[in-house]
């Protein structure tokens, strides 16, 4: 059989079925960052942070989860992406 050719039911190589579109969740809007030992957290970032990415200790967090470390756990905010303005959160 060969994909492609109508009626032959085979399908294209590499399950490509549906145009071929990767299908992928949305990025998070905030990050939570843990240490070393990947228990700690150390930062909150916004979601585009290039210094999260770069270190890859990070995990998905909603907006309450976000203002909650900041606020009650006092983790701190990155320095370079400023999570807590962001949030409008003062000190």
């Amino acid at each position: 059989m060969l994909w492609g050719v109508e009626g032959s039911g085979a399908a294209p190589p590499g399950g490509a079925r549906g145009g071929g579109k990767c299908r992928r969740p949305p990025a998070p809007d905030w990050l939570l960052e843990k240490g070393l030992d990947g228990q700690a957290a150390t930062y909150v970032h916004v979601g585009w942070c290039w210094s999260a990415k770069k270190g890859g200790r990070t995990q998905g967090i909603t907006r309450d989860q976000a203002l909650q470390a900041l606020t009650t756990s006092r983790i701190d905010p990155c320095p370079q992406c400023r999570p807590d303005t962001a949030l409008e959160v003062l000190e």
